[in-house]
């Protein structure tokens, strides 16, 4: 077996600072696996998936990073801004995302035992829109009661209906845009003065869930929303539907939970359908169940005129009654005029869209709309 010649090994010893001394076997191979444990000789990172891939300019949005094989302190960067590492595994981390000074793409960097990796354009920063409305609509079923239905206003079939329509994020509501922002106040023949602007996604559908209903809304350029007809089943009164990523090449991808919520039916129990009633009167309705607001709205529907002369809608508290004072009409005509009569109860969403943290303002609405005459 050949000879190692102490010249030789003094030589090999050199580079690690061991000359000038002896080691037995075990020191020298303990010495040497300290230098061989190094990031030359780990394997290198490999970088998978960022989920999710986006978030608000303010930062906080945990994100998941598919990446290994990790052995020490991982420092990731989201552009030149730390991230904060909240838990590792050998091959995952999850990580808070630091704030941004600017919306836009960019690159994520990991660097772990003297090994580094990056993705370019990997994380994409949107303005954070909190307490702004990104995204308003309706799920709403309509009911008709009583039996003074006739010639001059026909009773329809019962039906509902849902849209959806993504906006520009502004402090805006589905009240605001029919009934105005003060609770427990009246007004006749209220308009929105304010301007929405579309907001694309580029999506010819969007898909909901509740439990096993799923409901496909179809896109409509002309009304620049996502719409369809519900029948009682499809709207699934106290029901809370999901919101499926959406199959858009421009808006990024992913579910809302709790994206639309529907309220119970309920009775109107004052001012009794079918009878005469003055212009002043209260309008009471079932409360087992409160909504987050409740919606009056009056019509007056004039014999001599031949049509609708005047529409009063009040913005009142799911509290089981609201009075009506006849200072709100200005066209209430005894004997000649028909009251329509609408009740709503109106459950808002609660969710956000996670990329700009922008609100979402899809309402559920069950209405009762029955008939009165007025009177003096």
């Amino acid at each position: 077996m050949p000879v190692l010649r102490p010249s030789r090994l003094l030589l090999l010893l050199w580079p690690l600072g061991l000359t000038g001394c002896w080691l037995t076997d075990a020191e020298l191979g303990s010495k040497l696996r300290v230098d061989i444990d190094t990031s030359e000789d780990a394997d290198p990172l490999v970088l998978g998936g960022i989920e999710p891939a986006f978030g608000p300019t303010s930062g906080g949005t945990e994100v998941i990073i598919d990446v290994g094989p990790l052995t020490g302190n991982p420092q990731v960067q989201f552009g030149s801004a730390a991230g904060t590492v909240l838990f590792q595994t050998e091959d995952q981390l999850v990580v808070t995302v630091p704030p941004a000074v600017a919306a836009g793409s960019v690159p994520v960097s990991i660097s772990d035992g003297g090994r580094n990796i990056q993705s370019a354009d990997a994380f994409t920063y949107y303005e954070d829109r909190s307490d702004l409305v990104g995204v308003l609509g309706e799920m709403t079923y309509i009911t008709y009661v009583g039996d003074a239905w006739g010639t001059q206003i026909e009773r329809p079939a019962d039906f509902g209906y849902g849209w959806v329509s993504f906006i520009e994020p502004q402090d805006v509501s589905i009240a605001e845009l029919s009934y105005g922002t003060t609770l427990d106040t009246c007004s006749s023949n209220y308009t929105y003065t304010g301007t929405l602007y579309d907001r694309p996604v580029n999506a010819a559908s969007l898909t909901m869930n509740s439990g096993s209903t799923v409901l496909d809304f179809q896109y409509s350029a002309q009304n620049l929303e996502f719409s369809r007809d519900l029948t009682i089943a499809e709207f699934r009164p106290g029901s809370v539907f999901d919101l499926h990523p959406l199959p858009s090449s421009t808006f990024p991808s992913y579910g809302v939970e709790g994206f639309a919520k529907t309220p119970l039916p309920f009775q109107v129990t004052q001012p009794e359908f079918d009878t005469f009633i003055t212009d002043d009167f209260t309008v009471t309705w079932s409360s087992d169940e409160r909504g987050d607001y409740m919606l009056i709205r009056m019509d007056l529907y004039s014999d001599l005129a031949g049509g609708f002369v005047e529409t009063v809608k009040c913005l009142v508290a799911d509290d089981g009654e609201f009075f009506v004072s006849g200072s709100n009409f200005s066209t209430w005509t005894p004997i000649d005029t028909t009251l329509r009569l609408g009740v709503a109860r109106v459950i808002d969403s609660d969710a956000v869209l996670a990329h700009d943290n922008s609100e979402v303002g899809v309402v559920g609405m069950y209405w009762v709309f029955g008939l009165a005459y007025a009177d003096l």
